[in-house]
């Protein structure tokens, strides 16, 4: 919903309302609104000017730590999405996918004895379906492999 809320509404209609009366209401001797409203003066009498703000629109604000809060919350939120997408796109790549990249790896001598079983483990992909873990691992070594070795395995991503 990105609608402004009534208070909010209320907030900027009050702060408008005062602008628009500092701004209308030049010093004596200023005729040219527009004028008036470029200078640092009007700037400085809308600033001083104050739109009460209403309890329900306060209310609405948030804490320093409600924001902090709400950014950890939402990094959380997107590793966890991230992790799932990861898996998805693992699991859907399928074990002959994995198969291929592990025989690729191999004819190169680009893997280790980690890097082997884990691979490996991909390849039984649907009997045996890779943890978290191991999905963080196989899309870490795809990657190295593809920018260190240029290899030509790819990662569709699942979105």
């Amino acid at each position: 919903d990105q609608a402004l809320s009534r208070a909010m509404e209320e907030a900027l209609t009050k702060a408008g309302r005062t602008a628009y009366e500092v701004l209308t209401k030049p010093p004596e001797g200023m005729r040219n609104v527009t004028e008036w409203a470029k200078k640092q003066a009007c700037w400085d009498r809308v600033r001083s000017s104050s739109a009460p703000l209403s309890p329900a629109f306060v209310a609405e604000l948030l804490s320093l730590d409600e924001q902090q809060e709400r950014r950890r919350t939402a990094r959380r939120d997107q590793r966890q999405l991230d992790g799932i997408e990861a898996q998805m796109a693992v699991v859907n790549a399928g074990g002959k996918f994995w198969r291929e990249v592990t025989n690729w790896g191999q004819e190169r001598q680009l893997l280790g004895t980690k890097d082997l079983g884990i691979l490996r483990r991909a390849g039984q992909i649907p009997a045996r379906m890779p943890t978290e873990a191991q999905v963080r691992l196989l899309t870490a070594l795809l990657a190295r492999l593809q920018e260190q070795h240029d290899c030509p395995y790819e990662l569709l991503s699942s979105g």
